[in-house]
């Protein structure tokens, strides 16, 4: 995902337009779940939700892809920090996906992406690199 919004102020309104139409969607299932809301991280029109389970760091995304193809691609994550070592597991749920596909399954897609990340473990998680912590 890029690092900051480089298109113009229509480019990001018409993306960001459909995050806002899904909104509802995004709020009703984070509550369900106890779980946070993150909109647009690293300035990229995006929602995610984020929380622990099991100790593992989870993560849910749906991130718009660059304009003008206004597709959205949704993904899962997990990592977990052992000592000086990052283990992580990503995978897609859908790529390229229409609007109209999202508005259409996004609760049913946002199920899917919650009970396979859930259903991950440590055993799961492959080491991807070394990380220095503050402090040591």
């Amino acid at each position: 995902m890029p690092n900051g919004f480089y298109g113009s102020q229509e480019q990001w309104q018409r993306l960001e337009q459909a995050f806002l139409e899904w909104e509802e969607i995004f709020d009703r299932f984070a509550r369900a779940k106890t779980v946070q809301v993150i909109r647009n991280a690293h300035g990229w029109p995006s929602r995610s939700l984020e929380w622990i389970h099991q100790s593992i760091q989870r993560k849910i995304e749906v991130v718009a892809n660059d304009v003008p193809s206004e597709t959205f691609n949704v993904w899962t994550y997990a990592w977990k920090d052992v000592g000086d070592k990052r283990f992580s597991k990503v995978t897609s749920v859908g790529t390229n996906l229409s609007k109209a596909t999202l508005a259409k399954r996004l609760t049913d897609i946002l199920d899917e992406a919650w009970a396979q990340v859930n259903a991950w473990s440590d055993n799961d998680l492959s080491s991807v690199t070394d990380i220095k912590l503050p402090n040591r």
